[in-house]
């Protein structure tokens, strides 16, 4: 990234326009533009609404972690990083799954594991 150059010049500003209304005034424009584009907005609605679930419970399990568990901060970050290197890995490992039997055989295997999962939880 820091070697790449740019092919193409930036647009200038049109005369006595500011960079903050032009960046809003796109913004009104491309949601306008949703109005044709239903299922691209059901899709940021259904991101938006998945993204806030998931800042929720990273931020409640810290909480958790410290008020209940008592683990240090430093305990605490420990933890997160292992959970994102884990995700990481994991990802990395169900995008060779879909590519190899294609993403609906990627959810099945999923789906398969969480039910092994769940099956050797049972007492």
């Amino acid at each position: 990234m820091l070697t790449l150059r740019s092919t193409e010049r930036a647009t200038p500003l049109p005369p006595r326009a500011r960079y903050l209304t032009v960046g809003f005034t796109q913004l009104a424009l491309t949601v306008r533009s949703l109005r044709r584009q239903p299922r691209t907005l059901l899709f940021l609605a259904a991101y938006l609404l998945y993204n806030d679930g998931i800042q929720t419970v990273v931020t409640l399990s810290s909480q958790f972690g410290h008020e209940e568990l008592g683990l240090s901060m430093s305990t605490l970050a420990g933890v997160m990083l292992m959970v994102q290197f884990v995700a990481l890995l994991g990802s990395l490992a169900f995008e060779r799954v879909a590519r190899v039997s294609g993403a609906k055989g990627a959810i099945i295997v999923r789906r398969a594991i969480a039910e092994a999962a769940n099956a050797a939880d049972v007492p």
